[in-house]
């Protein structure tokens, strides 16, 4: 099971980032009408800060290996990783819809997350927690399990 390898389509992200960016698109001539040339500059920044936002944040990829877990967005510019050797639990967690998606705080830790509302949630021995967005949590655990981490039943045996 080791390595591990997952990479999920944000569809909620894309879908999130590329409305806002047609309907710029389809208002271009309205706003060129009532606002002037001199606003129509600022549709074409828009649309391609959306694209790269799409670009950024369009998917998540986590990988486990033996000596940690890393998760990146998009090609990897923004990513972050734990050793397991500072890992103390895992388990498969629903987040709730206000939690939302992206990468923010949460009453549970920090949240990585692109799409839907299954994640796993990783007690760090700092205290800290970390949930990691997936469409795959079981496998997700399955990995960590088999790289050592113990699930936080585990904890209290």
């Amino acid at each position: 099971m080791l390595p591990y390898r997952h990479t999920q389509i944000g569809w909620v992200t894309l879908i999130a980032l590329a409305v806002p960016a047609l309907a710029a698109l389809g208002i271009k001539d309205l706003v060129a009408e009532e606002a002037g040339p001199s606003v129509v500059w600022l549709l074409p920044g828009f649309i391609g800060l959306m694209a790269v936002l799409m670009v950024l944040f369009g998917s998540l990829t986590v990988d486990v290996d033996s000596e940690r877990i890393r998760i990146r967005f998009g090609p990897g510019f923004i990513s972050k990783r734990w050793f397991l050797s500072h890992v103390e639990s895992a388990e498969v967690i629903r987040t709730r819809i206000w939690h939302g998606w992206g990468i923010h705080l949460t009453p549970q830790g920090w949240l990585y997350n692109v799409s839907g509302f299954d994640a796993v949630r990783i007690s760090l021995a700092s205290g800290k927690s970390k949930l990691v967005g997936t469409n795959e949590p079981d496998q997700l655990v399955g990995a960590l399990r088999a790289a050592g981490v113990p699930d936080s039943g585990d904890q209290n045996k």
